[in-house]
C-alpha cells in the first residue's frame, strides 16, 4: 500500500489540492484502517514529477482522518472524490474507536460517533421502511 503504483490514481483527481500527492490527507479514506506501526512513508516518484516523500506516524494518520471526519457534515470521509458512502465509513469509525481504546481516548471519538448517529438518523434512515415502522411504535 505504500508503493506509488498502488496509490498513483490520486493523480487523476487531486493534483490541484494543496496536499497533493499525499494519499491519506484528502478524500481517500482507504488508508484509515491501515497499519498500527510507528511510522511509514509514501514516496511519490512518478516519471516527470519531483520525488516527494510524505512521512506519516500512526498519530498523524489518526489526526488526518479525525479532522476530515470532524469537518464533514455527515461525519464521513470521501472514498471517491466528493462522494461519502455510508458503507465506506465503518472502517474509519471503527479504527478511531479502537485507537481510542488502545491509546486512552486520544481522539475523543465519542463526539464523532454522536455526529454520525445524528446524521444517519436524520438523513440515511428517514426513507427506510423498517426504521419508520420502529419509530411509529414508540
Amino acid at each position: 500500500m505504500l508503493t506509488v503504483q498502488v496509490w498513483e490514481y490520486i493523480d487523476q483527481y487531486s493534483r490541484k489540492n494543496p496536499t497533493f500527492p499525499d494519499p491519506g490527507y484528502y478524500e481517500n479514506i482507504m488508508y484509515s484502517g491501515t497499519y498500527d506501526i510507528n511510522e511509514f512513508n509514501f514516496i511519490w516518484d512518478k516519471s516527470g514529477d519531483p520525488v516527494n516523500n510524505i512521512h506519516y506516524t500512526i498519530i498523524k494518520l489518526v489526526n488526518v482522518i479525525y479532522l476530515q471526519i470532524n469537518d464533514d457534515s455527515s461525519a464521513g470521509v470521501s472514498c471517491e472524490p466528493e462522494s461519502v458512502y455510508i458503507s465506506c465509513q465503518n472502517h474509519p469509525h471503527s479504527a478511531l474507536e479502537f485507537y481510542d481504546v488502545v491509546r486512552n481516548g486520544i481522539t475523543n471519538v465519542s463526539v464523532i460517533l454522536l455526529k454520525r448517529k445524528e446524521f444517519l438518523t436524520r438523513y440515511a434512515f428517514e426513507d427506510m421502511f423498517l426504521y419508520k415502522k420502529k419509530r411509529s411504535i414508540f
